[in-house]
């Protein structure tokens, strides 16, 4: 019995420092985006904007690259953290690009309008989201943020079914 209780204390230490370890991980991460550009919003949510001029990704490869980096592809809650958001991506716009298209996490019924998740924010671009009875165009149920280098005008969201060139991730609790 005595030997049972040494070994039940063994996998208790170290199964709190597997924990220390994935929290150690999770700082590292979150150290790494700091250095490479991380946005915050006023709520505390910590963002990580991922701009490329030359490489373009599809919703899944963007969902991968932020899981790679310890976060998730973001939503955006509300209008402020909206507002700061695309001043902060507007300042990343590539010199000589004019807009940036940004995959988020947020997915659109296009047979019904209604967004998962229901309590994020959105600002769609005129005429969007678009509603389809086609079974292939209603797939396109991925939504990207899409930034104007200067006009706030057309910038807003829409749904969207191929690769563009950019990811906005967010760190996850």
């Amino acid at each position: 019995m005595q030997e049972m209780n040494k070994t039940h204390a063994a996998l208790g230490k170290e199964k709190t420092r597997v924990n220390e370890l994935k929290t150690l991980n999770h700082l590292k991460s979150a150290v790494n985006a700091l250095a490479t550009g991380i946005n915050m919003t006023d709520d505390g949510g910590i963002f990580w904007i991922e701009i490329s001029s030359y490489r373009w990704m599809n919703y899944d490869a963007a969902d991968a690259f932020c899981k790679k980096h310890d976060m998730v592809v973001a939503n955006i809650k509300d209008k402020e953290g909206y507002d700061a958001l695309v001043k902060a991506i507007r300042a990343k716009i590539p010199e000589g690009e004019f807009n940036v298209y940004i995959w988020i996490g947020t997915t659109v019924d296009l047979k019904t309008g209604k967004t998962t998740p229901q309590n994020v924010f959105t600002k769609w671009k005129i005429a969007f989201p678009i509603k389809y009875d086609d079974p292939w165009l209603s797939s396109f149920s991925n939504v990207i943020l899409v930034v104007d280098a200067d006009l706030d005008t057309s910038t807003g969201m829409r749904d969207w079914h191929s690769r563009v060139n950019g990811v906005l991730c967010q760190m996850s609790n």
